[in-house]
């Protein structure tokens, strides 16, 4: 008969626990097998960063001076400082405490003070992100992310903008009753996952 040691958690401990979405859970990685609408596109100026936490992962979303959004690590790898208040050149954003720049995959691309080929050594998380219909999405999941989901429909010009509030919606003049927005609205909800 084998002895069993009482300290550690029988094996499929970890499967009984769906519930929980943070990084390493069942859940959380479930989760981040789907793109995720993170931000309004209007609350994300060029050249700005915002601390955000996604899935239980605190992490750093900024808009290069291109326009593009990117999804990096909360910290530096260097000292560990919050890279959301640091600045942004190009598309990189600098480390506010001693300027390493990362790029928007997560490579380091500057170190100031340091050998010029170290800064290649450095990486920290990346994830992919996308503007769609007004919102920012993102993808956590491990690998290359599927397709972001575009509904032809919705791509039309005027027919759907995130607005102020996630309740009202810009839609088609021709669909002018109140019962027919709150249809929209609802399905754009559940499709995306917003409550």
């Amino acid at each position: 008969m084998a002895i069993m040691n009482q300290t550690e958690p029988p094996v499929h401990a970890a499967w009984d626990d769906y519930v929980h979405i943070g990084p390493g859970t069942l859940g959380g990685r479930y989760m981040r097998t789907f793109w995720h609408p993170v931000y309004r596109a209007q609350d994300l100026q060029p050249g700005r960063a915002a601390p955000i936490q996604v899935l239980g992962e605190r992490v750093t979303l900024y808009r290069g001076e291109s326009g593009r959004p990117y999804l990096i690590a909360f910290r530096c790898a260097h000292r560990g400082s919050q890279l959301s208040v640091g600045w942004i050149e190009g598309d990189d954003l600098h480390c506010r405490y001693h300027g390493w720049a990362y790029g928007g995959n997560g490579q380091c691309v500057l170190q100031p003070g340091e050998d010029e080929d170290y800064a290649s050594k450095i990486r920290v998380p990346a994830y992919p992100a996308e503007e769609h219909l007004g919102l920012i999405f993102v993808y956590l999941g491990e690998g290359e992310p599927p397709e972001l989901r575009r509904f032809p429909d919705f791509d039309r010009p005027g027919v759907l903008e995130a607005p102020t509030s996630i309740e009202r919606f810009m839609v088609r003049d021709d669909l002018s009753s109140n019962a027919k927005r709150k249809i929209l609205c609802d399905n754009v909800k559940t499709l995306y996952g917003m409550k």
